[in-house]
């Protein structure tokens, strides 16, 4: 397993994200987001679900919030296209099965990593969505 990146994904069709998601859903355990500037209070969702923040994981983003992905959680995540999580309240939305990184985003510079198999990456690249980069 190597982690890839796709550095170009809001041009993609929205089904892209929806894709990466549910499959990383299906595994997941957490979900981190990063609230530097957010004013607003978190939805009561996210809140309920709140857990700490390790600090020893290494992230492409920073994390501000950690939450347990109760089905609530998971409803949210859903929610959102991939281009809303590009806004100040809630951005950069990572997805780990404990403390290994499944999916991360860097929405402002439009950077979604992804924890891949060769045969997992040629599948999605088939889709066409292509993680070309590897990501260290």
């Amino acid at each position: 397993m190597n982690y890839y990146c796709h550095d170009n994904f809001e041009k993609l069709p929205a089904t892209a994200w929806q894709l990466v998601l549910e499959q990383t859903l299906v595994i997941a355990t957490h979900m981190e987001i990063s609230r530097v500037f957010a004013e607003g209070q978190l939805p009561q969702a996210l809140a309920a679900a709140m857990v700490p923040v390790p600090p020893h994981i290494k992230r492409p983003y920073v994390a501000t919030h950690r939450f347990i992905l109760t089905p609530a959680v998971v409803a949210e995540a859903r929610a959102k296209s991939y281009n809303e999580w590009n806004n100040y309240e809630a951005e950069d939305p990572a997805f780990y099965q404990e403390d290994v990184l499944l999916l991360g985003t860097i929405t402002h510079e439009d950077y979604v990593v992804m924890r891949l198999s060769e045969g997992e990456r040629m599948i999605l690249k088939n889709q066409g969505i292509d993680f070309w980069c590897n990501w260290d």
